[in-house]
């Protein structure tokens, strides 16, 4: 079984794996303005557990796509990268900031300052989140008995300390929520 394995066709030197899709565009992230002005408080409050749930499945897709640069050796390609994510994330804290404009005209202050909340929290999250990937991709690079590398180190895990803990604040918004639309539903 070892042996059929060792003979096992291989790719061509100069293959390089396909890049992981990027999720959706920018367009396909924007609530139409009709569907939120059409929406009552609890359609509003079940767009903002949507997009938290699209909003951690584009941080996975940027994380596989830094991935893939990482596997390739394509250290260039990640100003590119991230230029194409920015605008995607910006969407989805457009639709928050949209969403919170929507539940003031529904005279649903409290709930519109806790969207609010959890939209100031988006360019926070992508900037630790982006810092976190170079000082990963910094770390994998230096060598062990570099005397940087502990420093790296510990600002890297800094980072993703921060990273979770905005995480975390943003979870506990969102659970809050949940409790205010179960009180909505019942109405």
């Amino acid at each position: 079984m070892l042996a059929a394995n060792q003979s096992a066709p291989r790719a061509p030197e100069d293959y390089k794996p396909q890049p992981p899709p990027e999720g959706p565009s920018v367009a396909e992230l924007s609530i139409p303005d009709a569907d939120l002005s059409s929406a009552g408080a609890a359609e509003l409050l079940h767009l903002t557990q949507r997009g938290e749930q699209v909003y951690i499945g584009l941080m996975q897709a940027m994380d596989e796509a830094f991935e893939h640069l990482v596997t390739v050796g394509d250290a260039d390609g990640y100003p590119l990268m991230v230029e194409r994510f920015k605008p995607k994330f910006a969407s989805l804290d457009g639709n928050l900031s949209r969403i919170a404009t929507h539940l003031e005209r529904l005279s649903q202050p409290a709930l519109a300052s806790m969207v609010k909340q959890i939209a100031a929290k988006g360019p926070t999250r992508l900037n630790a989140k982006l810092e976190e990937q170079v000082l990963r991709q910094r770390l994998s690079v230096t060598d062990l008995d570099d005397e940087e590398r502990p420093t790296m180190k510990a600002k890297c895990a800094s980072v993703t300390a921060g990273l979770t803990s905005q995480n975390a604040a943003v979870e506990e918004q969102l659970e809050e929520l949940r409790a205010e639309l179960a009180d909505l539903d019942e109405e």
